[in-house]
């Protein structure tokens, strides 16, 4: 199945990118895009070819409709078509598209470039066989995860954010090292180590969930305990990660209603 890339952005980039790494001809993958400096491959050829592919919109949710009036008219049954435009529904996909080809939504994270990405696939309304093509194909870029539509703003606010998270407090558990000592040179691959290690840990297929995990590393009365009782005091860490998320989907709803408000 070939695969055409619209949007050259970052995400697109970075889909393109896994997808090469994990071993898809650049000859059946291209990258189309405004800006012909981040095109890749011949994306006109592949999306007039007679063979199945799957078109991936990368695009921002106020482009969906022009880009999809054009793109969906070289697309037959068989074809997929895949958004990841943050919070453009299944309805608002579909209304857009009149031919009878599979429209799917999927929210990837930025390391699917490196082929360790997170994705979410809507299963709502598809058959079983064009759910088996799509977990064969995205898997290749990660671990994917059927969800239903109604769950998709909150895989993003988790899934699809959740890197920027992770970096954020890796960028403040960096900058404070020098106040312990710590040489400023070796602060980021230390604690980039240290997040290596516990999410190997975390992923492990034998191993035990995060609370259980962080009870093997917490000694009663020991270093990891104060360091948590500090971190947790009054219920705060809870109640801004809660905070976080719940931001992080009310605006994928909020960018959708507004890119389709006229």
């Amino acid at each position: 199945m070939n695969i055409v890339l619209i949007g050259g952005g970052a995400m697109g980039r970075a889909l393109y990118d896994g997808w090469i790494s994990a071993g898809i001809s650049e000859k059946s993958i291209a990258l189309q895009d405004i800006d012909p400096d981040r095109c890749l491959g011949d994306a006109e050829a592949l999306l007039n070819d007679d063979a199945e592919k799957t078109v991936v919109l990368a695009v921002k949710p106020q482009h969906i409709a022009s880009v999809l009036s054009g793109c969906s008219k070289c697309m037959r049954s068989g074809d997929i078509l895949a958004s990841v435009a943050a919070g453009v529904s299944l309805k608002v996909l579909r209304d857009i598209v009149r031919n009878k080809i599979e429209i799917v939504r999927v929210m990837p994270n930025l390391p699917v470039a490196l082929n360790a990405g997170t994705i979410g696939i809507t299963k709502d309304g598809l058959e079983v066989t064009t759910i088996s093509k799509l977990e064969a194909k995205w898997n290749q870029l990660g671990q994917s995860f059927l969800i239903s539509e109604h769950q998709m703003d909150a895989f993003t606010a988790v899934a699809g954010s959740g890197p920027a998270y992770f970096f954020q407090f890796a960028e403040f558990l960096a900058s404070h090292c020098a106040q312990l000592g710590l040489d400023e040179e070796i602060a980021e691959p230390l604690i980039s180590q240290v997040m290596l290690g516990a999410a190997k840990m975390l992923s492990h297929p034998d191993g035990q969930d995060a609370a259980g995990l962080r009870n093997r590393v917490t000694s009663p009365g020991g270093t990891t305990e104060a360091g948590l009782q500090a971190l947790n005091q009054g219920g705060k860490l809870e109640e801004l990660v809660l905070h976080c998320f719940e931001s992080a989907a009310a605006r994928g709803s909020e960018i959708a209603s507004q890119a389709f408000r006229d």
